[in-house]
């Protein structure tokens, strides 16, 4: 905490009058990082500050700030390092809240915040600078599950249309290369009807191909199809033993 790691001096009256040079600083202080509060007679918070360059900084008050004439007490308290006296700064101002510092009560609107750093170092961050209205939702926000906070994920990708579509050109390829072959093989008897024995070799080959291609009724309709337009051949009279096989009932 800060307040462990500070020197911390009783309030004193002031003499408002008197130079700093010549004010008697506690514990043989006259530079360092000093945090001075200035107090009226009602013992009410004026103004705090800081400053490394003790005298000259609580002299410059003393000449030229126009609530200076209302001072009567200062309370001094010494840091051992800057970043601690910037700190203890801000945390007496928010907290006390002295009439002639310019305080921006909406709090700083942005910070920095290492999100990937320990979480105590961010926590500091927000507690120093943020507002207590702000932290106090945050707080409340933080406890609520992820799902009330976060927009819900999309559903997962919906790939049967393009898996369908995929599978469809390969039938539709594959039919076309099993065409090709049909026509090739009608085209070796030239207009004669095959004979039933190479009826039934030319059968066999087809039942093969469809059995490692794992075809539907379905697909060996659209077969049939691609084969009539792309050989031009009517499968129904160059081929009944496939259609009874094959075309639904």
């Amino acid at each position: 905490m800060i307040n462990d790691q500070a020197r911390h001096f009783p309030a004193r009256p002031l003499d408002r009058d008197a130079s700093w040079d010549e004010y008697d600083m506690p514990g043989g202080v006259d530079t360092g990082n000093l945090l001075y509060r200035f107090y009226d007679g009602d013992r009410l918070p004026l103004y705090i500050g800081k400053t490394t360059v003790t005298t000259a900084r609580l002299e410059q008050h003393r000449r030229h700030a126009e609530w200076y004439g209302l001072v009567e007490y200062v309370a001094l308290s010494l840091y051992p390092s800057h970043a601690l006296l910037l700190r203890a700064e801000r945390a007496a101002i928010r907290h006390e809240q002295p009439r002639f510092n310019k305080v921006d009560r909406r709090g700083r609107d942005r910070v920095k915040l290492n999100l990937h750093g320990p979480a105590e170092a961010a926590a500091v961050v927000l507690l120093d600078q943020a507002d207590p209205e702000f932290l106090a939702e945050l707080v409340r926000l933080l406890g609520l599950p992820d799902r009330a906070l976060l927009a819900a994920a999309p559903p997962a990708a919906d790939w049967d249309a393009i898996d369908w579509a995929e599978a469809e050109r390969g039938r539709v390829l594959w039919a076309r290369d099993l065409a090709d072959d049909w026509c090739a093989w009608l085209d070796q008897f030239g207009h004669r009807q095959p004979t039933l024995d190479e009826g039934r070799a030319f059968h066999g080959r087809l039942i093969a191909e469809a059995r490692r291609g794992s075809l539907e009724p379905r697909q060996f309709r659209l077969l049939a199809r691609v084969m009539a337009q792309h050989g031009r051949y009517d499968i129904d009279v160059a081929f009944p033993s496939f259609v009874a096989l094959y075309r639904p009932r």
